[in-house]
């Protein structure tokens, strides 16, 4: 016999239903339609209600689009994108090629190469020695790291995450938080890890995304590596 009452027999017959109380009784709250939220609400007999969730209230974490190398290449653009958010936030996962030849990471927004100061803190490593710098200066991009190499060295691993804020406006320099970490893979197993705080001195929307190194012609970005971009939503905006 299927069990369709609980307590003093009280009855619960309907998929998704859940038991509430008038103050005097108890009493039953049938199930909302997809997409619903379940809401406290005095006036309502049972205390509860289902409602729609209005577009001010959403809260979203969405993935835009994501570039990926198929074969070196000097640069990864993510464009197009839409203003429907109030953030963004982009991983960055990049190997590049070397002949020796220093180079940085570095994020730039629609194209441009001016308007950037860099805050940044990092801590730097090899087998002999820990470093700790840190810079404020101005910049052709988002700064992501250390692309520096020997020539011995057979390439780097750049990951960075960067949350970049209120990009949509067009009234608004344009801020950024960034953590990230670059590792030389060579016998000196040198590494760096840091993050920072940057501005784009820009009120421009931001509509594209590209990362590159400041030295590309040496630096090339290998098959594999990618930057992914994610769309924020936050509440009540």
């Amino acid at each position: 016999m299927a069990l369709d009452r609980i307590g003093d027999g009280f009855a619960l017959r309907s998929k998704g239903d859940i038991v509430s109380h008038d103050g005097t009784n108890p009493s039953a709250v049938n199930v909302g339609t997809d997409g619903q939220i379940l809401t406290a609400q005095s006036s309502a007999a049972s205390g509860l209600v289902w409602q729609n969730i209005s577009s001010s209230q959403a809260q979203y974490f969405d993935h835009i689009a994501t570039a990926a190398a198929t074969a070196g290449v000097a640069s990864l653009t993510i464009s197009s994108i839409p203003s429907s958010y109030t953030d963004l936030v982009l991983y960055v996962m990049i190997n590049t090629a070397t002949t020796g030849s220093n180079s940085d990471g570095q994020v730039k927004f629609n194209s441009n190469t001016t308007d950037y100061k860099i805050q940044y803190f990092y801590y730097g490593s090899n087998v002999n020695s820990l470093t700790s710098l840190g810079y404020e200066l101005d910049w052709s991009g988002v700064w992501t790291g250390s692309t520096n190499s020997r020539q011995y060295d057979n390439g780097i691993v750049n990951i960075a995450e960067i949350r970049i804020y209120d990009y949509a406006s067009t009234t608004k320099w344009k801020q950024a938080q960034m953590i990230s970490s670059s590792l030389v893979t060579s016998s000196s197993a040198v590494f760096f890890a840091g993050s920072g705080h940057a501005q784009w001195r820009n009120t421009a929307a931001i509509t594209s995304i590209t990362y590159d190194t400041s030295n590309s012609a040496t630096h090339n970005i290998l098959a594999g590596s990618k930057i992914m971009l994610f769309g924020i939503k936050r509440y009540g905006q």
